[in-house]
């Protein structure tokens, strides 16, 4: 009888857990969105996205995080370029923020030098 139980609950566990690795992957800057809007940018700004995208899948914070800034505040960018670039920052932004909520002491002194340069 108390197989059924269990059995249950690691099924609505294994439900949680794939939620939410699902809802995180979402919420994460995409690599192919970026490197898809910039494809046929200038070659300065490809360079630049690209070098965020590669930061981004080797999960160097830091580096992604000072790419994405100056390329979204990059004057030579298209209107798709920008958006993808805002959206990537401001993505960057927001899981930095929640790494630090969450003890993170590099996210919460990246995301202080950020503020302090504005």
């Amino acid at each position: 009888m108390n197989r059924m139980p269990r059995c249950l609950t690691a099924l609505l566990a294994g439900g949680l857990l794939a939620s939410f690795t699902a809802a995180c992957h979402r919420s994460a800057p995409t690599n192919a969105s970026l490197q898809d809007a910039f494809k046929d940018g200038s070659p300065e700004a490809r360079h630049m996205a690209e070098a965020a995208a590669d930061a981004l899948q080797k999960q160097d914070r830091p580096q992604a995080f000072l790419l994405l800034q100056n390329l979204s505040s990059s004057a030579d960018l298209t209107p798709e370029e920008r958006r993808a670039a805002a959206k990537a920052a401001a993505d960057m932004r927001a899981q930095l923020a929640k790494a630090a909520t969450n003890g993170d002491q590099e996210a919460a002194a990246l995301l202080q030098a950020y503020r302090s340069s504005k």
